[in-house]
């Protein structure tokens, strides 16, 4: 079952109320598809001393566009002392979520009843999570991460509270599997210890369509954008405009990505070339004509000399022969 979250009286008596939330349940099945499914867990582990933010206990289902984001470092409790234990029905879990959130783009999943345990020097899966995607991007810019096998050390024993937490991943590749230092400051001062797991990166790239002999040129039918998993791939996916036109280098099957060793370069701009040069957008484009300083390939940036004024300029060979100013 699942709950819309809507504007509900809670000054209705508790039957009234809860025949209220059981409509809601009903209902779900007419939300319009653009609603996100989140599932609220049955237990859910917080720490210490801390609120209970929405990505301590619920998880999207289906969430393609990232909107969990929004919400889920929304405090849906305060916090409470290491041990306590927090047994929540569906009513209380939905006004819970209605006074926290007031909003429609959501559909909640709420089991019959769910627990909320407090643990003391607990490190949240979500919170550590983020810490590592933030890391990423360092190394994988534009990438969306996917984190498995998250195993992180075991804090409980230690004899002081937990101050504070945090990863330097500057000196560790994460692609793939991974160990992490983590520093955990206590009061008497910081300690070390180690998380792993395995992550996955992915992002938009070019695929073939069709098995291509090596010393064929592709064509833009050749060619599909697809979401690649660029966790071992030894090169850099081609852009579109690095792909128009080329000659492949070897024999690529159907379905795989293309990368910078897969296409033989041909040279598109050679040193002392009349090349043609644009600037603007497609609402108003100014061509004009310069003499290339140095050679170059698609994709490449240049040194031009502008014929009429002898100024040099530089641009983007986008096609043999013709360059887009910068």
């Amino acid at each position: 079952m699942s709950l819309v979250l809507q504007r509900i009286n809670f000054n209705k008596s508790p039957i009234a109320l809860l025949a209220s939330a059981l409509s809601l349940f009903l209902m779900a099945g007419d939300c319009e598809a653009s609603k996100i499914e989140v599932q609220l867990l049955g237990y859910a582990e917080v720490p210490a001393n801390a609120p209970v933010k929405m990505s301590y206990i619920a998880v999207p289902i289906e969430d393609d566009n990232n909107k969990f984001e929004a919400i889920e470092d929304l405090e849906i409790f305060s916090g409470r002392p290491a041990g306590d234990h927090r047994f929540l029905g569906r009513v209380e879990m939905a006004r819970a979520l209605q006074q926290t959130l007031g909003s429609n783009e959501f559909t909640f999943k709420i089991p019959n009843q769910m627990i909320i345990e407090t643990k003391k020097n607990h490190i949240a899966h979500s919170d550590l999570q983020k810490a590592l995607n933030l890391e990423i991007q360092k190394q994988c810019l534009g990438c969306e991460v996917k984190i498995r096998d998250l195993r992180l050390p075991e804090l409980k024993d230690a004899t002081e509270d937990m101050l504070s937490w945090s990863i330097d991943a500057s000196q560790t590749k994460l692609l793939g599997s991974f160990l992490v230092p983590i520093k955990v400051r206590f009061a008497s001062g910081e300690k070390s210890y180690f998380i792993s797991g395995t992550m996955d990166a992915f992002k938009p790239g070019f695929v073939t369509r069709r098995a291509i002999p090596a010393g064929e040129r592709l064509s833009e039918s050749d060619l599909e954008l697809k979401r690649v998993n660029v966790t071992y791939l030894k090169g850099s996916l081609l852009q579109a405009d690095e792909l128009k036109g080329q000659i492949l280098a070897k024999y690529i099957v159907s379905g795989q990505p293309l990368l910078s060793g897969d296409i033989k370069r041909e040279p598109a701009a050679s040193r002392g070339q009349l090349m043609k040069v644009i600037a603007g957008d497609e609402a108003l484009e100014i061509s004009s004509q310069a003499i290339a300083e140095e050679p170059g390939y698609v994709g490449d940036f240049i040194k031009l000399k502008n014929t009429e004024t002898q100024k040099l300029i530089s641009g983007k060979i986008i096609d043999k022969g013709l360059v887009r100013l910068q």
